[in-house]
């Protein structure tokens, strides 16, 4: 327990005991992520942590004392697994991690500015790579007891990060864990040299570190902690120009002031202090977070220190105040996640040279109105431009070949979606919830069509189904409740589940002669279809497939039914007319499922050779 009291207060407190009076200590308590309150009535050696639902509390295991409370972080993204994905809603500076988070999943926080502090319970036992690469803001952070390994990158470049406690349980710090932290001060290893030099260490994992302090410590054991810094943030004194360098500063609250030059070198033709990585190529960079940049109208450079800019990095701007972006043609990449949940970006003008967005992309951007998309445009990852409600166009050109899944879900203003030629995948679930959509017109080119792909677009009035498409997927347009008619290609062979179910102006569709299987609930609760025609291929009307439709009066079903299943025409009160294309016999043959016209009118049906009336008469023709 000693260690993990340890691992909270040894940046901000016994770091400084030794050093400082009570008000420099109480001055460094408030920067803790809680208050600790009667720190002095309380010994540091029998604090334990403690979780309830809601808050972790620190308490004194002598007496029992709750000394302070401070909430757990919500709105998280851990799997099934205890695996923290993604910081997600959250917008805590001082993250506390619920109890039974397992791991600390590649690139969790990657590129997150505005986290200051983290708090992690001791049921983690991994960090793994670029956990917190490029975190600019995280001052503190507790490596608990139980961790074993410490992933590649994993606090690569956190510039603000001043000591780390690393647990005795480590065996593994990957390559360039903590390279280019040029401000930490001091690491402090739990155990002995000897056990340290068992540690397995990757290439330059410490290389780096340190670089802009008066000098680097490793502390193993208990060997006296110097002061260390706390540093605010930089302030740009002087821009560079194209001939002069500028300068920044930063303050300790000690006093202590430091200085650094901005090269001339920095200065790009475009947002001036965005922060860069050079790619693998050595002939490129990726733009990888907003710096000390503070433009709101951002445009990204095509070049820096004469190197081509290539792409937008993973979460690079995470969050940022943005309002408008302008990316250059030399990009080729927009990484996942590289504008997301931006809340005042409204336009973006994509570089004709984009090909790939990445995974959410612009999820959760939703001031989001316009973007100029790219004409080299070929892949539209997951969830890009997810619960961007206030987009209103989606304009692609020739070269596009793939919409992922969920790629412009809930996208409630998006009224004109053009798709070209070229495109061959529509994801499951890509447009739902697109409440303002009116029309669409599905290429000839596209051969896959998720489930759900329209399902909640009230709008839609008109659509244009493509030759290429052979089954209309799981709900494909359910609750499409404008949708006033549909033609159903001679390529496709199936409409499955719910397919149009709740397609409430639904008046007709036409059954392409290939279809043979209206799958269950496809057409049911369209209460303003009249008339059905269902051609002779189909051999299965499924459960439910024409349920509660409630203005259906003639339904023409073809010789090549076999099956008509449970509560096909259930509730279907305007039924009066079945054309069958078969004798009595035949259809006495068709194996007819449970209550598969219950509550219909009395409706009579008419075969090759006699009428069979609902209550079994039958009359045979002469």
């Amino acid at each position: 327990m000693k260690k993990v009291v340890l691992i909270l207060v040894i940046l901000a407190l016994a770091i400084c005991f030794s050093a400082c009076n009570r008000d420099d200590v109480d001055e460094i308590l408030n920067r803790l992520p809680y208050d600790i309150e009667g720190w002095h009535e309380h010994s540091w050696d029998n604090w334990e942590l403690v979780y309830d639902e809601v808050n972790v509390n620190l308490v004194c295991s002598v007496c029992d004392a709750n000394v302070k409370s401070h909430p757990i972080s919500q709105g998280l993204e851990i799997d099934e697994n205890g695996v923290l994905v993604d910081r997600g809603t959250c917008k805590d500076a001082y993250i506390v991690v619920p109890q039974g988070v397992k791991v600390v999943g590649e690139g969790a926080f990657s590129n997150t500015k505005d986290i200051l502090g983290v708090l992690l319970p001791d049921t983690v036992t991994e960090i793994r790579d670029n956990a917190f690469k490029s975190c600019d803001g995280l001052q503190v952070i507790n490596i608990p007891e139980g961790v074993t390994e410490i992933g590649d990158s994993a606090f690569h470049s956190c510039k603000s990060l001043i000591g780390v406690l690393v647990p005795h349980s480590v065996t593994k710090i990957g390559k360039q864990a903590f390279a280019n932290c040029g401000y930490l001060e001091i690491i402090y290893y739990v155990g002995t040299e000897a056990d340290w030099n068992a540690v397995e260490k990757g290439k330059n994992w410490n290389q780096g570190a340190g670089k802009h302090v008066v000098e680097f410590k490793f502390v193993i054991g208990d060997e006296p902690i110097p002061h260390v810094h706390v540093w605010s943030d930089w302030t740009i004194v002087k821009e560079p120009t194209i001939k002069e360098e500028g300068l920044k500063e930063r303050y300790c609250d000690c006093g202590e002031k430091e200085s650094e030059n901005i090269p001339v070198d920095e200065f790009v033709d475009g947002s001036f202090g965005l922060e860069y990585v050079l790619n693998e190529d050595g002939q490129s960079y990726s733009v990888v977070g907003i710096g000390i940049c503070t433009d709101t109208e951002l445009v990204i450079p095509s070049e820096y220190k004469g190197l081509p800019v290539t792409m937008i990095g993973a979460s690079a701007f995470y969050q940022d105040h943005i309002i408008n972006v302008s990316i250059p043609d030399s990009v080729i990449e927009i990484g996942a996640r590289a504008f997301r949940a931006c809340p005042f970006l409204e336009t973006v003008d994509m570089g004709d040279g984009v090909i790939s967005l990445g995974y959410g992309a612009f999820r959760s951007s939703t001031a989001l109105k316009n973007v100029e998309f790219s004409k080299s445009l070929v892949f539209i990852d997951e969830y890009a431009f997810d619960d961007c409600s206030a987009l209103e166009s989606a304009v692609f050109y020739e070269g596009l070949q793939t919409i992922s899944d969920r790629a412009f879900r809930n996208c409630a203003a998006l009224e004109t979606v053009s798709l070209p030629n070229s495109l061959t995948t529509i994801g499951q679930r890509s447009f739902p919830g697109c409440y303002s959509l009116k029309s669409i017109v599905i290429p000839d080119s596209v051969t896959h069509l998720g489930i759900e792909v329209f399902r909640d677009c009230y709008a839609l009035e008109s659509v244009t189904l493509g030759r290429g498409i052979t089954v209309l997927g799981d709900d494909i347009f359910h609750n499409c409740t404008s949708l006033k008619n549909i033609i159903v290609t001679d390529n496709v062979t199936a409409i499955n589940v719910e397919a149009f179910r709740g397609c409430t102006s639904l008046e007709s569709i036409t059954i392409g002669k290939s279809v043979q299987s209206i799958d269950s609930y496809s057409l049911a609760e369209c209460p303003s279809m009249k008339t059905i025609t269902i051609p002779d291929n189909v051999t299965i009307i499924g459960n439910g497939a024409f349920y509660s439709s409630t203005g259906l009066e003639t339904v023409n079903i073809g010789s090549g039914v076999l099956t008509i299943d449970n509560w096909a025409f259930y509730g279907c009160r305007s039924l009066k007319t079945i054309n069958y294309n078969g004798t009595i016999s035949n259809w006495n043959g068709i194996y007819k499922g449970m209550e598969w016209d219950y509550y219909t009118n009395n409706y009579t049906i008419y075969c090759t050779d006699g009428e069979i009336a609902k209550d079994g008469v039958v009359t045979y023709y002469n």
